[in-house]
């Protein structure tokens, strides 16, 4: 089963408070980052970053459309 990354995926206990971003990879892997979504970028299936900071969320996330999977924390 596969999920959806949605807000309540900033507020498990695995997501620090430095999290502004959220996405997932081609993989269904989720990761948290400490940049915008703005900011992020997407290379070979991954999103990526210039710098900054970024953290595991979980894994099994749903792959449909993931190069839009983008989210900032509300």
């Amino acid at each position: 089963m596969t999920k959806t990354l949605t807000q309540d995926d900033f507020k498990q206990p695995s997501c620090p408070r430095w999290v502004a971003s959220a996405a997932v990879d081609g993989g269904g892997i989720a990761w948290g980052f400490q940049l915008t979504s703005e900011e992020l970028e997407v290379y070979c299936q991954r999103w990526v970053h210039p710098y900054g900071l970024c953290v595991l969320l979980g894994t099994e996330y749903d792959t449909t459309n993931w190069q839009h999977s983008a989210i900032d924390r509300e």
